[in-house]
């Protein structure tokens, strides 16, 4: 049985770099690459297949590594262990976005981003064994880190928000899948 068909190819980027991570979410699908850039595009159901963005942020030389978004904000993490947040205007008539926050969140790459489904949490995780829970109000564009769990000896490759809240994140060479309970 057949449960997808092809629809268009979408060659915005006009570069040869590869996609790295991307995400979608609302009326925004966020695109990022090897060289750090995070395009944005509008996806809203008058345009479905989008041909170039609305929107893209500058390269930071380090890669993109994941990126996440709600509302306005598009948040973006970078192997050099900073973390963006943008805020983007997919339904104005110019299109844009600007870069509100960066925060020097990790030691080393940020290997994971993860909203929390209901409420203003945002995850991270990273090659330094830290995994971060932040308060991010995607509508003033605040960042606090409310929690910080070091695992040590444990290269953090993912993490996730579970429907029942909890907090879900893996390590590279590790057969076991550690869970929180946000307070």
């Amino acid at each position: 049985f057949e449960v997808l068909s092809y629809s268009r190819t979408i060659s915005a980027l006009g570069k040869p770099v590869g996609i790295t991570c991307m995400y979608a979410s609302g009326n925004v699908l966020a695109v990022g690459n090897e060289i750090g850039e995070v395009f944005c595009f509008n996806i809203a159901s008058s345009s479905p297949s989008p041909s170039t963005s609305f929107c893209d942020f500058q390269q930071t030389g380090f890669l993109t590594t994941s990126v996440c978004c709600r509302g306005n904000a598009v948040v973006a993490a970078f192997s050099s262990g900073h973390i963006r947040i943008y805020r983007v205007f997919p339904d104005s008539a110019s299109g844009g976005g600007e870069l509100v926050v960066e925060v020097g969140a990790h030691s080393r790459c940020v290997n994971a981003l993860a909203l929390h489904p209901s409420q203003h949490l945002l995850a991270s995780c990273g090659e330094d064994g830290n995994l971060l829970v932040w308060e991010l109000d995607a509508y003033s564009f605040k960042i606090n880190l409310v929690h910080s769990e070091c695992m040590p000896h444990k290269l953090l490759t993912g993490t996730t928000f579970l429907q029942d809240g909890k907090l879900a994140v893996c390590a590279y060479d590790d057969d076991t899948l550690t869970t929180f309970q946000p307070i």
